[in-house]
């Protein structure tokens, strides 16, 4: 969260903060479930509230309490952490970690788009390989969804790739797995309807469609 947070929203979660709800809930991770760990060693079964006086359970229970005590107090902090980030001006800039790969060479919060431009890279660590400004790729069509083919080795660049249109049948896909898995809790009967009801969209993401010429030119990069 920490690590992502300034990419998806512009802010910074604080550091302080960031460090009191980690101790809090490392420490409270042990403290809860460390000692039912020994309950069950001592004979404690799974999901009780209530037992006698004389098993000895009291302590180590009382300890599991607490430890669930600080658990609670960590999220508590975490959640302060992230309304005092959102009541606060973006302040993330592109690249807050000096991270190496492409994301980071977006604006914070990425746009929807992604790149406007195609970026050449010249590494697997892209931004420090490349510390200044990145080249884009030229050539490609703008009246299509064109993106650059390179070579498997070399990473030369080899032929132009045309991506599919927008479509929602991935979605309606996903959609018809989920209601199969959930409905399936309750009828068997689900998983006949379901793997049918899915197979429509399936098929239509699938089908063939017409596309336009591809004349698989040889795309130019600049020196």
């Amino acid at each position: 969260m920490f690590y992502w947070f300034p990419k998806i929203t512009g802010r910074l979660l604080s550091e302080r903060l960031g460090k009191v709800s980690f101790w809090l809930l490392f420490v409270g991770v042990n403290v809860t479930f460390f000692p039912q760990l020994l309950l069950g060693m001592a004979g404690m079964p799974r999901r009780v509230y209530t037992y006698a006086a004389d098993t000895g359970w009291g302590p180590l229970n009382l300890t599991s309490t607490i430890g669930a005590a600080m658990l609670t107090l960590g999220l508590l902090v975490l959640v302060v952490n992230i309304v005092r980030a959102f009541a606060s001006p973006p302040n993330a800039g592109a690249d807050p970690w000096g991270g190496e790969t492409l994301e980071w060479a977006m604006r914070s919060p990425a746009p929807d788009y992604n790149f406007a431009y195609i970026p050449i890279v010249h590494g697997r660590s892209a931004l420090w390989a490349d510390p200044g400004p990145l080249e884009a790729v030229t050539g490609l069509r703008e009246d299509r969804r064109e993106v650059l083919s390179t070579t498997m080795l070399d990473a030369e660049p080899d032929s132009r790739h045309e991506h599919p249109d927008p479509t929602i049948t991935p979605l309606l896909t996903a959609l018809g797995v989920g209601l199969t898995l959930i409905w399936g809790i309750f009828d068997p009967i689900a998983f006949v309807i379901g793997p049918a009801l899915t197979f429509i969209p399936l098929v239509a993401w699938g089908w063939p469609k017409k596309t336009k010429p591809n004349t698989h030119e040889i795309v130019e990069i600049p020196k």
